[in-house]
């Protein structure tokens, strides 16, 4: 009677039952270890590796587990064991991720300049468990190129654009109403947008992310902590506030407007979309101080 198998290690629950299913299968089919490294050119240490929760590559477990196989109704089991085996694969990689997660909240609240704000923009890759450039580049849509992430990652720049700023932080699991912080560091530190820098931001952005850059925008200019700021007297400051909103609500508009017709044509109907928001009566009539 030979020893008997080393327990299977259950430190990845994945990978303990993905060992387990691989037990059942060889004592099912019969088969000693030596004979089963005779039909599948792995050594019994590699077979024995897999069958007690240690992980291997994909191969040794599919040969391991082919071996086995009896019938063709067994293929579904052989489909069983490999979805088991990504599974383990997926849960070891999330593991690494888990442990490479740093602990240190990013506070972009506090940034007075571009080094500040870089040091924030590492903070929230390292609490993002350090993605690799070209998976900032994949994850951004191209948004964030690998050699402009890599800069940003080793603090030697910041991203030239709202829009590239905004693609690395959702990278980092930033978005929604997580972002007001960091609108208002980019604002302090960038400065005030030109007009044709706020309405392309605004091209892009949904209308709950751009009414908290707005937000951003019109409380540098009040506060005065941003370096282009314009002096602006009381009654021009309510005048601007009273025709930015109007401007942020024709642009919600026109995006439901733009959504409604998307559906519409869809299902063939005839929907009229909405107006465009540089042709409303606000934008016509938006002369402030904040543009360039």
């Amino acid at each position: 009677m030979g020893r008997p198998e080393a327990p299977i290690d259950y430190t990845i629950p994945e990978l303990g039952k993905c060992a387990e299913f691989l037990r059942a299968m060889r004592h099912a089919a019969g088969l000693t270890y030596t004979a089963l490294a005779a039909v599948t050119n792995y050594s019994p240490a590699h077979l024995k590796r897999a069958a007690r929760g240690e992980w291997t590559s994909p191969d040794v477990v599919q040969a391991y587990a082919k071996a086995c196989v009896t019938s063709n109704e067994d293929v579904i089991i052989l489909s069983e064991v490999m979805a088991q085996h990504r599974a383990a694969t997926d849960a070891i990689r999330e593991a690494e991720r888990e442990a490479r997660r740093a602990k240190v909240v990013p506070k972009p609240q506090y940034a007075r300049d571009e080094a500040d704000l870089s040091g924030a923009m590492r903070d929230a890759w390292a609490r993002a468990a350090r993605p690799t450039s070209r998976f900032i580049e994949t994850a951004s849509e191209g948004q964030v190129p690998s050699s402009t992430a890599h800069t940003i990652i080793k603090g030697r720049n910041v991203p030239k654009d709202v829009r590239q700023y905004v693609a690395f932080l959702k990278v980092c699991g930033i978005s929604g109403d997580g972002l007001e912080p960091w609108f208002r560091a980019w604002v302090k530190v960038r400065g005030l947008p030109s007009e044709a820098e706020r309405w392309l931001a605004h091209r892009w952005m949904e209308p709950a992310v751009g009414a908290l850059y707005l937000a951003a925008v019109l409380d540098g200019v009040k506060s005065r902590t941003v370096v282009n700021a314009p002096t602006m007297t009381t009654g021009e400051w309510s005048q601007l506030r009273t025709v930015m909103a109007e401007v942020q609500e024709s642009l919600a508009e026109f995006n439901r407007e733009r959504t409604s017709s998307v559906i519409g044509e869809r299902h063939g109907l005839a929907v009229v979309g909405g107006q465009n928001p540089r042709n409303s009566p606000a934008y016509a009539s938006m002369k402030s101080p904040l543009a360039a």
